[in-house]
């Protein structure tokens, strides 16, 4: 695969859009110091070259009733189609990341009523699983309504779609949408971030970094560990960003600057332990999300 040379402002865009990628062009160009247009075009660079792979409209699993959810880290010898079959028996797997040496990690979606079960699994596993952790993600506030089931439609086909084209499409006026959109973020129910392509970056270290901390872990927190290092970058992972757990993305030039990185990390007040790992592929499981709005909207 072709890899591409990203600079630092390729790479600020890239972390301004894994917080928020529905922030207008402008909001990040001024938060960076570029205009709209530049900005627009080295998206649409990155889009090209198959390291933005595309914008993610990411809902929040509990509203189909799932109460717990785990990282699992384990060693898959040959495929994972097995592995996966597993695991589907107890839940839903949200997102799979792939690793060097085969390892893989998976966050897996699963019912009170299946708990039992997976203790189970856990046991079979044996020594090919490495750790479980557990997940907290935080609950959906409230009931959506069929109107924000509509809008939550379009932004599942299109993250960035503007409020005027929603409006258009469900028939409803912009100050119904901007409300109910406002609402449905609130409330926890959606937030929106990219889909980077980490095997098209050159120049770069990808790791992925996971944080287990005793007191409350902020966002904050992580990026200010590259705040003051030249060409390292914190792309910001959605779900893992929990009250006593956070991970994200990290982009470095050499591994020393990873290290100094970590040993920031671990120093922080009330870290207990910091997992590193090194990505090859990230996958994200949206059909059943898919399925539950069509089946709302039917």
């Amino acid at each position: 695969m072709k890899k591409t040379v990203l600079d630092q402002l390729d790479m600020k865009i890239l972390s301004g859009l894994s917080k928020n990628s529905r922030i207008s062009y402008n909001s990040l160009g001024k938060k960076i110091g570029l205009t709209a247009k530049s900005i627009r075009a080295r998206i649409k660079n990155m889009q090209s070259n198959g390291v933005l792979i595309g914008f993610d409209a990411i809902m929040n699993w509990s509203i189909l009733g799932y109460t717990k959810f785990y990282l699992l880290t384990l060693r898959v010898k040959q495929g994972d189609q097995h592995v996966q079959g597993s695991l589907r028996l107890l839940g839903d797997i949200v997102a799979k990341i792939d690793g060097l040496g085969g390892v893989s990690m998976f966050l897996l979606a699963i019912r009170a009523e299946a708990e039992e079960k997976f203790d189970r699994l856990v046991e079979q596993l044996g020594q090919d699983l490495f750790e479980t952790q557990t997940i907290m993600i935080p609950l959906a506030k409230g009931e959506l309504t069929r109107t924000d089931f509509k809008i939550i439609s379009c932004l599942l086909d299109n993250p960035r779609m503007e409020i005027s084209n929603i409006a258009d499409q469900i028939t409803m006026s912009l100050k119904t949408v901007a409300r109910r959109l406002n609402k449905i973020i609130e409330n926890n129910f959606m937030t929106f971030s990219v889909h980077a392509n980490i095997v098209a970056f050159r120049g770069y270290i990808v790791s992925v970094i996971f944080v287990k901390c005793e007191k409350e872990f902020s966002l904050a927190m992580l990026e200010d560990c590259v705040a003051d290092i030249e060409d390292a970058f914190f792309i910001y992972i959605p779900w893992f960003i929990q009250r006593h757990t956070a991970s994200g993305f990290y982009f470095t030039r050499d591994v020393f600057v990873l290290d100094s990185i970590i040993k920031k990390i671990e120093s922080s007040p009330g870290v207990k332990k910091v997992i590193l790992f090194f990505p090859t592929l990230c996958e994200y499981y949206n059909e059943e999300i898919t399925k539950f709005v069509q089946k709302k909207l039917s």
